[in-house]
Order: structure tokens, then C-alpha cells, then sequence
């Protein structure tokens, strides 16, 4: 071997070992980015279950959020928030659920799930599920 070939190999390892840690840093951003995504969608479809519990029973709260935990089997750290009740006078805007209404009152019912993510990159962050809908 010359002296040529016995360089090129000490180049091609001092590149390697520049480039690794910036391929490292994007693979586990990719794999973060992807975690986090999955655990939103699927506390997302857990809040949308919830809430349609809700619109068969809506003053069942407690059942809300044994519904929402029962899609998430095995999960530890969900928080279940309370579930929030709104209602919307057509044609004035939001309005207390308890107030008079000229014309029949929209009310609407709100599910929030979140459950902290341990990052390996960029740190602790939550994800979040959130679904409303129009009662009936």
C-alpha cells in the first residue's frame, strides 16, 4: 500500500466521525417527531371515543373518562381534564348553558386528553388529544 490509499482511509474515518453525530441527531429527531405524532393521534382518538360516550350520556363524566382510558390500555401519566360543557345562542354568540335563548340553544361538549412524552433530543414535552362535539 502507498502512502496515498493509507491517507485516504484516515480522511474517510475523520469524515465519518464529523458526519455521525449530525446523522444521529437526525435520525432521533425523525424517531421523536414520529413518537410524538403517533401518541397525539391516538389520544386524539381516544378523546373523539369519549366523546361520543358523551353524546349518549351527557352528564356522565365519570364514564367519559372510563372510556377514554379503557382505548388506552396499559398507558401510564393520561390525564382525563374535566369534561367541558358550552353552549352557543345562534345568532349572539357564546352564552351561559343556564341563560334564556329565543331560539333553541347549540350546546356543545369538549374532551381533552394529555400525557407527558419523555423526548431524547429535546426534552419533556405533552402530547395532546382534543375532540368537541354538538350535543343533540
Amino acid at each position: 500500500m502507498g502512502a496515498a490509499a493509507i491517507g485516504d482511509k484516515g480522511i474517510a474515518a475523520l469524515e465519518f466521525a464529523l458526519l455521525f453525530p449530525l446523522l444521529l441527531a437526525i435520525i432521533l429527531s425523525i424517531y421523536d417527531i414520529g413518537r410524538a405524532v403517533h401518541f397525539n393521534i391516538r389520544l386524539a382518538e381516544a378523546a373523539r371515543l369519549g366523546a361520543e360516550y358523551g353524546l349518549r350520556a351527557p352528564s356522565d363524566d365519570a364514564g367519559v373518562a372510563n372510556t377514554v382510558m379503557n382505548t388506552l390500555p396499559g398507558w401510564t401519566g393520561v390525564t382525563v381534564d374535566p369534561v367541558e360543557r358550552s353552549c352557543v345562542c345562534p345568532g349572539s354568540g357564546p352564552a351561559l348553558c343556564s341563560s334564556s335563548c329565543p331560539v333553541p340553544m347549540t350546546r356543545y361538549l369538549k374532551v381533552r386528553v394529555s400525557k407527558p412524552l419523555e423526548r431524547l433530543l429535546i426534552g419533556p414535552s405533552t402530547a395532546t388529544g382534543e375532540t368537541t362535539v354538538r350535543l343533540r
